[in-house]
Order: structure tokens, then sequence, then C-alpha cells
């Protein structure tokens, strides 16, 4: 005895099958949001005095560090980057495979003004 599986029976099935792959993608993508660190934070602070709803201003220090950066000023050569250092926006940072250290130079737009206001 042969089992036949009309049309009905077969996108039944198919529709199962797609709505069982479309599940697991989103618990997996929901799994990927929950798992993120955020670049934020939220600092909550407890009023110790019970002054009622007065509000204060709050101040919050920033981690240390960061304010104490030496800025790199890149120039159309590469150089070798400090630990710690940070690097201008549009600039070029690459890893040297053979010293294993960063270098940065200027980025292509970077470049382009410069030259043009050198020799304008």
């Amino acid at each position: 005895m042969r089992l036949q599986l009309s049309c009905s029976d077969r996108c039944v099935s198919f529709s199962c099958f797609t709505f069982t792959v479309l599940l697991l993608l989103l618990i997996c993508h929901i799994g990927q949001i929950l798992g993120q660190k955020s670049d934020s934070a939220v600092a909550v602070v407890e009023n110790t005095d019970g002054g009622g709803d007065e509000e204060e201003e709050v101040t919050v220090d920033e981690e240390e560090g960061e304010g104490d950066l030496e800025v790199v000023q890149p120039t159309d050569e590469w150089q070798t980057l400090k630990q710690g250092a940070a690097v201008p926006a549009g600039s070029h940072v690459r890893l040297n495979l053979q010293t294993g250290q960063r270098e940065v130079r200027l980025g292509e737009e970077q470049l382009k003004y410069w030259t043009q206001r050198s020799t304008g």
C-alpha cells in the first residue's frame, strides 16, 4: 500500500517547516540582542537624606584614562602608535604583522585635503 500526499498535505508540511525555521531565526536574533553589551551606562543614585521629591544634579565621572589620551597627528607616512593613543576619525590604521605594532597614517580624504592645500 502506497501512501500518497496530496498538494494540501505538502503545503501544510512546507508551511510548518518554514514556520519552524523562522521561529528559530527569531529566537537566535533575540538571544543576540540580549547578549550585546551597551555602550552607555545608567547610574542609579539613592536619596539617603530622605529629602523628598527635590531634584538634584548628580555628576558621574567617566572611566579612568579616557580623558587622558594622547591624540596622534598622522602624516602621509605610516607611523607607530603608542599604547592607548587616540586616533583622529578618518585615519587609516593597520597592524604590522612583522613587528606586531599598530600603525597609523592620514586617510584618503585627509591626504587629498593636505596635498591640495600645500600645492594651492
